[in-house]
C-alpha cells in the first residue's frame, strides 16, 4: 500500500470536534476493519452532547459526501439526530437531489430494493423518479442512493391527514381519478424473465401481494378476530350505533369470499408482475395538471406477483385507509375504480369486487393496529368516550363509520355504469 493509499491516523469523527475546536485530539486511536473508534479522549473541557451530535453529524456528512463524489456542505440531514442515536434511516437533500442512508443489514437491503425498483417502475413504463446515483456504501458500511429531487414547485405531496382532510370536492375528485388510473395502468407490467428480480419481496411481512388468496386466508381472520372482542364489541356499537355496526361487520364479513375470487381472476403462474407494495398517498406525487399526474415514490418494499389484480388490491386498500381523514376521497376512489382505463380487460363484476374489497380491507387494515389499543384502553377501565379521543381512535371510527355510506355510493355508481352500457356479469363472481 502506497503512502498515498494509507488510512488516515486521525478518525473522521476526531476532525469534525477540531473542526468545531471543542476537543484536542485523542491520545489513543484504534482503527477496527474501517470502523474508528475514538478511544481514551483528554478533554480541555467537558464536550456537551450538543456539540458531540454536531460533530457525529459533521462526520456522516462527510462520509456521505465522499461516497455520492458531491461537497458535504450541500448535503442537508433531515433526520440526523434519530438516525444516529440508532434510527432506521436518515434522509437528506441536495442541491439537486434527494437521498437515503442506513447502516443495519436489513435495511441496506431495502435501499438495494428501491434502487433496483425505481429503475425496473421506470424501464417498464412507469413513472419514477430518475436515480442520480445507485446504492454504494460510505467508508464506515453505511449504504446510501440519491435520487432527483422534487419540489412542490414541480407538483404536491399530501403527508398530513390535515391536508388531505382540506381538499375540495373538486381536486379530490382529480387526486382520486388519477391514482385509481395509475394503479390500473402500473399493476399489470410483467417483469422481464431474463431480470435478475430476487431483491423484490417474495416472503415475510411485506409478501401480502405475493401469495396465493388460499394463503391469506389467516391474515384476513386475523384482522376480522379484532371486531370480536367484547369490550370493543360494545364500544363500537355504542359509538357508531348499533345498526350501522352490525352493517360494517356484515359488510366485513364477506372479504374472504371476495379476496380468494379476486385472486383467482388474471392469475398468471408463469409470469411475475411490479407491485409498489406501500401505496399510500404519503408515497404519491401529483403533478395533476400534466401528462403524468401521478409518480409513486419510494419502493422500498416493492414486490413480485402471480397474482396481479392481489398486488393492484394491496396498493389500492393502503391508499384507501391512508385517506380515512376524507370519506368523500374515499368514494370517489372507489367510484373511479369501476371506469378507469386498464391496460388489460377488466369486467365490471370484477372492478367492483376489486373497489368493494379494496374498502373493506383499507377498513380492516388499520382496525388491525388500533382497535387492539382500543380494547387495551377500555380493558383499563376508561370510559368509551376518553378512549377514543385520541387522533388515531378518532380516525379509528370515521373510517368505520363512512364505510356503509361509501359501499352505499359504490353500489349505485355500479347501477348507474351497467344501466349505460350493456354490461354482461360473470357467473363465477360472488354476487352483490
Amino acid at each position: 500500500m502506497s503512502n498515498s493509499e494509507k488510512k488516515p491516523t486521525q478518525p473522521l469523527l476526531v476532525k469534525a470536534l477540531n473542526h468545531l475546536k471543542k476537543i484536542v485530539q485523542p491520545k489513543n486511536v484504534c482503527l477496527n476493519d474501517g470502523d474508528v473508534a475514538v478511544r481514551n479522549f483528554e478533554m480541555e473541557h467537558e464536550t456537551s452532547a450538543e456539540e458531540l451530535f454536531e460533530a457525529e453529524k459533521y462526520q456522516l456528512q462527510a462520509e456521505l459526501g465522499a461516497a455520492l463524489q458531491i461537497p458535504q456542505e450541500t448535503i442537508e440531514l433531515q433526520d440526523a439526530e434519530r438516525f444516529l442515536k440508532g434510527g432506521r434511516y436518515v434522509h437528506f437533500f441536495t442541491e439537486t437531489g434527494f437521498g437515503k442512508a442506513a447502516k443495519d443489514l436489513e435495511q441496506k437491503k431495502n435501499l438495494k430494493r428501491e434502487v433496483f425498483a425505481t429503475h425496473l417502475a421506470s424501464e417498464l413504463g412507469i413513472p419514477a423518479v430518475s436515480v442520480l446515483h445507485n446504492y454504494t456504501e460510505t467508508t464506515t458500511e453505511n449504504g446510501v442512493f440519491l435520487v432527483e429531487k422534487l419540489t412542490l414547485e414541480d407538483g404536491e405531496l399530501f403527508p398530513t391527514n390535515e391536508l388531505i382532510a382540506g381538499l375540495e370536492s373538486d381536486e379530490a375528485e382529480k387526486v382520486a381519478r388519477s391514482v385509481a388510473e395509475f394503479y390500473l395502468m402500473s399493476h399489470f407490467k410483467e417483469i422481464p424473465q431474463d431480470t435478475d428480480s430476487s431483491l423484490l419481496v417474495r416472503e415475510g411481512n411485506w409478501a401480502w401481494a405475493t401469495q396465493s388468496p388460499e394463503r391469506l386466508h389467516d391474515e384476513i381472520a386475523t384482522r376480522l378476530s379484532n371486531f370480536e372482542h367484547p369490550l370493543t364489541s360494545e364500544a363500537l356499537s355504542s359509538v357508531l350505533g348499533h345498526e350501522k355496526y352490525l352493517t360494517v361487520k356484515e359488510e366485513l364479513g364477506s372479504l374472504q369470499q371476495l379476496v380468494e375470487y379476486i385472486g383467482q381472476q388474471h392469475h398468471q403462474p408463469d409470469k411475475e408482475y411490479l407491485v409498489h407494495n406501500d401505496g399510500g398517498i404519503s408515497n404519491l406525487f401529483f403533478k395533476l395538471e400534466s401528462a403524468t399526474p401521478v409518480m409513486a415514490l419510494d419502493y422500498e418494499c416493492a414486490a413480485a406477483t402471480a397474482y396481479p389484480l392481489l398486488g393492484l388490491l394491496r396498493d389500492c386498500q393502503q391508499f384507501y385507509w391512508s385517506i380515512r381523514s376524507n370519506p368523500e376521497l374515499q368514494q370517489k376512489f372507489i367510484g373511479a375504480l369501476l371506469d378507469a382505463p386498464s391496460p388489460v380487460e377488466l369486467s365490471l363484476d370484477d372492478r367492483y369486487f376489486l373497489a368493494k374489497s379494496t374498502a373493506l380491507l383499507g377498513t380492516a387494515h388499520f382496525a388491525k393496529f388500533h382497535l387492539p389499543k382500543l380494547e387495551s384502553k377500555l380493558a383499563e377501565g376508561i370510559e368509551v368516550a376518553d378512549a377514543i379521543k385520541s387522533s388515531d381512535q378518532a380516525l379509528l371510527t370515521t373510517i368505520l363509520n363512512s364505510l356503509p355510506e361509501n359501499l352505499a355510493s359504490l353500489n349505485q355508481d355500479y347501477v348507474n355504469i351497467r344501466s349505460l352500457d350493456a354490461v354482461t356479469t360473470n357467473p363465477d363472481s360472488p354476487g352483490l
